[in-house]
């Protein structure tokens, strides 16, 4: 632990531009020999990838981090990645959480129950004792204990992907308001809003979805739509509508605009200012690849009249022709 909180300093320096050449070069060397899945944070809130990935460039340029060596391609190729995600490490008693904006390092290894937490502005991605990896989207908080590997259980409030490592020994098990559900090994999502209702979508395999009483067994692209003691199953039609947030996808389908600032704000964790009346006609069909708030906005351009004007805390997007 002491290892890895030494480096969450260290990367704290390097965004700073108060990096030692020692410290820079261990950031890199650390980076280097993380997995690819283990980059577990992005970051949306407040800036975008690439401002914070100019930002660094113009500190190196600058000679803010003056004592780093050889500051060229490799250094910023890795520093960029940095600033992009940093690395949760669950089950050996520690999270690193957000690095930017207001860097903050949570140890949480005196106790026996560990929760989660995203709000806006990120996607938080968690890699589980047993393999498994959750991805949490925003607002959302996870919780589970110490002895994870022993039961496989966790609680969710929000909504989360979770993709399940094999176990048939031992069924991983999500418990939500209500429901329980149980998998061996699977891929699926779980959208709650308290007892109001739960959505439960399954993108492969199987899963059990169960009460005291009911019971539903989902197959892949089925969904599960329960509310206050009844439940439906329907297929999926449009698979990235509910799964292609956990692959950096905002996806509209016929959507009005109320919900277009509504995704907006949740993405980007900045303040949505708007024209829009409650009588608004216009929608929204499409999906958007992890684009910067800026660029996701001239693509919105080509399907709405609208103009946009952005700073720091918040984004003030005029819509035309649509109340």
């Amino acid at each position: 632990m002491r290892k890895e909180k030494s480096i969450a300093q260290h990367i704290q320096k390097v965004l700073r531009g108060q990096a030692s050449p020692q410290e820079f070069n261990a950031v890199n060397d650390w980076y280097d020999h993380q997995e690819e899945d283990e980059l577990l944070i992005q970051d949306f809130k407040g800036r975008t990838k690439s401002l914070i990935r100019k930002e660094l460039f113009n500190k190196i340029q600058r000679g803010r981090i003056s004592n780093a060596p050889n500051a060229g391609n490799r250094n910023i190729k890795r520093i960029f990645g940095i600033a992009a995600s940093v690395v949760m490490v669950i089950g050996l008693g520690f999270v690193l959480s957000e690095l930017t904006q207001k860097p903050k390092v949570d140890f949480s290894d005196k106790i026996a129950f560990q929760k989660v937490e995203n709000g806006v502005g990120m996607v938080k991605k968690i890699r589980l004792p047993d393999g498994s990896r959750i991805q949490l989207f925003h607002n959302t908080t996870i919780e589970f204990d110490r002895n994870f590997s022993n039961n496989r259980f966790v609680k969710l409030e929000g909504e989360a992907f979770f993709e399940v490592v094999a176990n048939p020994n031992l069924p991983f098990r999500v418990q939500t308001d209500g429901l329980t559900t149980e998998v061996l090994g699977t891929s699926f999502t779980i959208k709650t809003a308290g007892l109001e209702e739960t959505k439960v979508s399954v993108k492969t395999g199987k899963v059990s979805v169960s009460n005291a009483q009911t019971k539903f067994e989902l197959h892949k692209d089925q969904q599960l739509i329960y509310s206050i003691g009844a439940g439906r199953v329907q297929q999926i039609t449009n698979r990235d509508l509910v799964f292609g947030w956990a692959e950096d996808k905002i996806v509209f389908e016929n959507s009005d605009l109320f919900k277009l600032v509504k995704v907006l704000d949740a993405w980007y964790g900045i303040q949505i200012e708007h024209n829009l009346s409650p009588n608004n006609t216009c929608r929204i069909s499409g999906t958007y690849l992890n684009m910067s708030l800026e660029n996701l906005l001239q693509a919105i351009q080509y399907s709405l009249p609208m103009t946009y004007q952005i700073d720091a805390k918040k984004v003030n997007i005029q819509f035309k022709n649509c109340n």
